[in-house]
């Protein structure tokens, strides 16, 4: 009987355990989403770029990032404004998607400043989103709105390359 107390006892505190556990990703996940969640601590990502013909490798440190809200825009009228194809630093951001450049939209920093974005690598802040978005970014996608519909919103890790 003694045994099975102590089992029970056991029992009970990895359920805590776990239960606090999870509690933590939890709240850990809902501040990320809130943005501002700067990672801490070592950490490389390795990243093939896809939108690269010859395939890339590259070796980035991340553990200065930053956690921000991402969606992604396409070069047409009704996302952008009657020239969806310029960009806020006045190139041609649909030539420059062509020639393999990654391009995003954003608030938080100059317009040419290079910054890794989880999943898609090295990209070049571009274009500026609506001054209410603070701290998200926007990702060019061109004209394939499918790529754009199915990237929907989601928490990326980004980090200043400068």
């Amino acid at each position: 009987m003694n045994q099975f107390r102590q089992r029970m006892k056991m029992v009970c505190y990895l359920t805590i355990v776990l239960y606090c556990s999870a509690l933590f990703f939890a709240i850990h996940d809902y501040l990320a989403e809130m943005e501002g969640l700067a990672y801490q601590g070592e950490q490389t990502v390795i990243f093939c770029p896809q939108h690269t013909t010859t395939p890339q490798i590259e070796v980035i440190d991340v553990s200065s990032g930053t956690i921000r809200e991402a969606s992604a825009y396409n070069s047409v009228i009704a996302q952008t404004d009657d020239t969806p194809c310029i960009g806020a630093d006045g190139s041609n951001l649909c030539d420059r998607l062509a020639a393999g450049e990654c391009l995003f939209a954003a608030n938080f920093d100059k317009l040419g400043t290079k910054h890794y974005l989880e999943g898609f690598g090295e990209c070049t802040l571009a274009d500026r989103m609506n001054s209410r978005y603070k701290n998200s970014i926007d990702i060019f996608m061109g004209d394939d709105i499918s790529a754009a519909n199915q990237f929907g919103r989601r928490s990326i890790l980004v980090k200043d390359l400068n």
